[in-house]
């Protein structure tokens, strides 16, 4: 039951973390969403409670306090001292949530596996790749008029409503958002389902997880994620993950559960470009796909220029620089409340809010998850991977602060548990 309970709630909030609010007039925003809230309170009931302390083992391991720990330090401290020191209002000690939530889903992953293995909770990743490739392909269909009905009129408005809850001025419908409300959102999610269809689903679970994937990042079009999956692929391969299933050492086993997928699933996806080029090019969405790919790789020739929203998202990392350079403490509290403006950068809004400690202890967790790489074991893969995807797609998004992040705690918290390590269940 317990273990129930942390699997529904996962599912939950890796669906519907931005969906479910309630208004308040706090004098901000006037909002509050609720899942983010629920997270810790379960995590503190169900590991730290109910466990009777069994599965806070995971908080002796160095790794944890390199990897987490200074990291989530952080987070639940900078809002505070915000709040005592550069006068932001109370109603922003909400953004501790920052450091409590990666803390919590560690925990949580942590629990999960040490009590009876990892099988369920890659099963609940796997139904939820499935129910987001289902929606973004939903609001694909609805949106370019290829299929008309009152379900998906009602989903419309529903993702209007909840994009414009959070910000009037950002609300999109020419690209697929998923049950997120950013399609950059979506897109991180799909790299992230991607790597655990890759090396922690098997059989059909992971030929299907990896074609839902692939569509939903096509249908994300974010630029930032399909350049992080290809460079973490890449880097996958060098560092042993790919070359090492070539070697007379790896087994035939793992060559078929590994190789076939990708291989299989490239084929299909070549076939389909191939096949179907024509008619692919002639729907509106795809030439809205084309459009964004061709403005991102001819950044790559003619400057940042070339590009409106780069151009202006650069002009804001050059005034986070100079602001930086006579507050070098940071803004404490959440910055754009006193930068003035958004930072589509994961490393500048970190170093903007907490200073050089604040980006220190980021770079500790990237650091620590790209050493996954070099180990067999599939969580710590996952994990370097992810690490990657996150210093690639943290250039033009933000992926830390983003409900789809929870990925990778998770998978973190996975990678905690000792190898084999499972105890009866008490269900």
């Amino acid at each position: 039951m317990r273990r129930g309970c942390m699997l529904v709630l996962l599912g939950a909030y890796l669906l519907l973390s931005e969906r479910v609010f309630v208004h308040l007039n706090s004098g901000g925003r006037g909002l509050l969403p609720l899942l983010p809230l629920l997270v810790p309170l379960v995590a503190f009931l169900c590991v730290g409670l109910l466990t009777k302390g069994q599965h806070l083992a995971f908080l002796q391991k160095g790794r944890f306090w390199l990897g987490c720990g200074l990291f989530a330090a952080c987070g639940l401290l900078l809002p505070m001292l915000g709040i005592l020191l550069a006068g932001y209002e109370a109603r922003h000690l909400l953004a501790v949530f920052d450091g409590v939530l990666p803390l919590s889903f560690v925990a949580l992953g942590y629990s999960i596996c040490r009590a009876e293995g990892p099988r369920r909770m890659y099963q609940l990743l796997f139904a939820v790749m499935v129910v987001q490739a289902g929606y973004a392909l939903l609001q694909f269909l609805g949106e370019y008029g290829f299929w008309r009905s009152p379900l998906l009129t009602a989903l419309a408005e529903w993702d209007r409503s909840s994009q414009s809850a959070y910000s009037e001025f950002y609300v999109l419908s020419d690209r697929s958002t998923g049950t997120f409300i950013n399609p950059n959102v979506l897109g991180f999610w799909a790299v992230g389902s991607l790597w655990v269809s890759i090396l922690l689903l098997g059989g059909w679970q992971r030929v299907l997880g990896l074609a839902a994937s692939m569509l939903t990042l096509a249908l994300s079009q974010s630029r930032g994620s399909v350049v992080a999956a290809a460079v973490s692929f890449g880097i996958w391969f060098l560092a042993g993950g790919g070359i090492g299933l070539f070697r007379r050492s790896a087994s035939s086993r793992l060559r078929r559960e590994r190789l076939r997928p990708i291989i299989g699933v490239a084929l299909l996806g070549t076939a389909t470009m191939l096949g179907c080029g024509p008619t692919l090019q002639s729907l509106g969405g795809m030439e809205s796909l084309q459009r964004r790919m061709m403005t991102g790789a001819s950044v790559l020739t003619g400057g940042v220029g070339q590009d409106k929203s780069l151009e202006a998202r650069v002009l804001a990392w050059r005034r986070a620089t100079t602001f930086l350079a006579d507050s070098p403490s940071g803004t404490l509290g959440p910055p754009q409340l006193r930068f003035g403006s958004f930072i589509d950068n994961e490393f500048v809004r970190i170093a903007l809010q907490g200073g050089p400690l604040y980006l220190m202890a980021a770079m500790c967790v990237l650091v620590l998850a790209w050493k996954g790489l070099l180990r067999t074991r599939p969580e710590s893969q996952v994990l370097g991977a992810l690490g990657v995807c996150i210093a690639v797609n943290g250039m033009t998004a933000l992926p830390l602060a983003s409900p789809a992040s929870a990925v990778f705690w998770i998978v973190f918290g996975a990678a905690l548990v000792p190898a084999r390590t499972q105890e009866p269940s008490d269900d």
